[in-house]
């Protein structure tokens, strides 16, 4: 009887310890955690390593040179004959009708022939745009030879030129006329006709007020 009080007793012991051996959190769960708990440092390096290669990437582009976005714009004074004149910022590779553009284009009165549209603008650069009349004073300066007729051509025989008919040459012999006006005489005949009127020709860009004054007596359209 007594032997087997003490083997009950025993065996509720036993119970007893596995109980509190479970609820100590000896088991599973406790590891489970600890697996947990030692995963954390290795996602914390992985994101270091990201921060470590992003920065070592943008080293990398400085050293080689590499320009950023906001660096690469230059700024341009846009003045004289066009509708909007300013400072205006454009990207580094544009070209002069483009900054032309921003400055709201040409006033009806812009000398457009003495403007090279396809050249490249620099940074700090004014691009000053003539109107006819400027034009025309600085080409009777002499500050645009290109532009001037030649003296040889300067004495008229007496024989209007028929700016209907005129070639560049024939042109070329009025006087304030160089090769750029009279190609530019001959493409707005091309493009609209002939000229109804001497008048008419202040149409042509470059041709002014002043230029016309100048060769008037000189020209016919009959």
């Amino acid at each position: 009887m007594k032997t087997r009080l003490l083997i009950k007793i025993c065996r509720n012991a036993v119970c007893i310890l596995i109980l509190v051996w479970a609820a100590s959190g000896c088991g599973p769960k406790a590891s489970v955690i600890r697996m947990d708990e030692a995963t954390e440092p290795e996602i914390q390096e992985e994101d270091s390593d990201t921060e470590a290669n992003v920065s070592e990437e943008e080293n990398v582009s400085a050293e080689k040179g590499i320009p950023k976005a906001d660096q690469v714009s230059v700024y341009v004074y846009v003045c004289g004959a066009v509708n909007n004149p300013g400072v205006y910022e454009l990207p580094g590779d544009s070209r002069v009708f483009q900054a032309i553009e921003l400055a709201g284009g040409f006033t009806e009165d812009a000398y457009q022939v003495g403007v090279n549209l396809a050249d490249k603008i620099q940074d700090g650069q004014q691009l000053r745009i003539l109107s006819e009349e400027e034009a025309d004073g600085q080409e009777s300066a002499g500050l645009y030879p290109e532009l001037q007729s030649p003296e040889v051509n300067a004495d008229m025989t007496g024989t209007k030129v028929n700016i209907n008919q005129a070639d560049c040459g024939e042109l070329c012999k009025l006087n304030g006329i160089g090769e750029t006006k009279a190609l530019a005489i001959i493409k707005y005949r091309e493009e609209n006709g002939p000229f109804a009127t001497a008048q008419e020709l202040k149409s042509v860009s470059g041709i002014g007020d002043k230029t016309y004054e100048k060769i008037k007596d000189d020209i016919t359209v009959d």
